[in-house]
């Protein structure tokens, strides 16, 4: 309503998609590339993304280019440059660190075995 009070996002009527329409986002900047797997590659790694002023970005909407009107993430609007720099420096890390073997299990370290002679 009108005066700016809290916003209740549990307004969704019960049985109607509370993820809204479909929309598409044209900006294929950080698209995957073919091939990629989002999972293994961005989602396993969402803890250290980048937030915009403090909110979470929308990977699905930047990287899988679709998401639903109702998402609570971060799409275009408040997307500023630095947001864009940001997204852009850690996409390029998680490829980075996909490209390292061994990437799967980064708190394994290899120990020379005692007992081998």
């Amino acid at each position: 309503g009108i005066g700016g009070g809290p916003v209740n996002r549990e307004k969704t009527p019960p049985g109607d998609g509370d993820k809204g329409k479909r929309i598409e986002n044209t900006n294929s900047t950080y698209a995957m590339a073919q091939g990629e797997n989002f999972s293994k590659l961005l989602y396993a790694n969402r803890k250290t993304a980048p937030k915009s002023n403090g909110n979470i970005i929308c990977l699905s909407y930047w990287v899988r280019s679709f998401c639903y009107q109702n998402c609570p993430r971060v799409h275009d609007k408040g997307f500023t440059a630095a947001d864009k720099t940001a997204l852009g420096r850690w996409i390029a890390e998680c490829r980075a660190k996909a490209q390292t073997p061994d990437a799967e299990e980064p708190d394994f370290v290899p120990r020379a075995e005692e007992n081998e002679e």
